[in-house]
């Protein structure tokens, strides 16, 4: 979709140790809808189109699998103002998502968005696939 996208990493109210990952078309209507969950943010990085912010997205959340962890009490309020995303949020801090957030965006510069997502965001051989058609030799 060749619409603009943010990426961005959120403090949680009442939780901070913990930060939330994720993208929106717009990413300050979305903490709005959290009523008050997403503080505020530490990063937000518009992308030209969903799929690059999509590909940044998955990418952070598999390197930061290990730090994956929502307490219940933050699972029940996400819940409860109908949003989705608990899966998305990671005891770990900033400087660290910071750290592979750079490492992503640059790896995304050098090899192209399709390569990219072959390297590093998790699909299945089809996907791959289809990824690798789209990369221009």
């Amino acid at each position: 979709v060749k619409r603009k996208t943010d990426f961005y990493i959120y403090n949680l109210d009442g939780f901070d140790e913990y930060l939330k990952i994720g993208i929106a078309f717009d990413h300050e209507d979305r903490a709005e809808k959290t009523k008050g969950i997403y503080k505020d943010y530490e990063l937000v990085k518009t992308f030209a189109s969903r799929e690059e912010a999509f590909f940044i997205e998955q990418a952070m959340l598999e390197e930061t699998l290990k730090f994956k962890d929502c307490p219940r009490l933050l699972r029940k309020r996400i819940f409860l103002v109908g949003c989705s995303g608990a899966e998305e949020v990671r005891k770990v801090n900033f400087d660290y998502l910071e750290n592979c957030f750079n490492f992503f965006c640059q790896e995304l510069w050098d090899k192209g968005l399709w390569l990219f997502g072959v390297n590093y965001v998790p699909m299945t051989r089809e996907e791959k696939e289809m990824c690798l058609k789209n990369i221009d030799i």
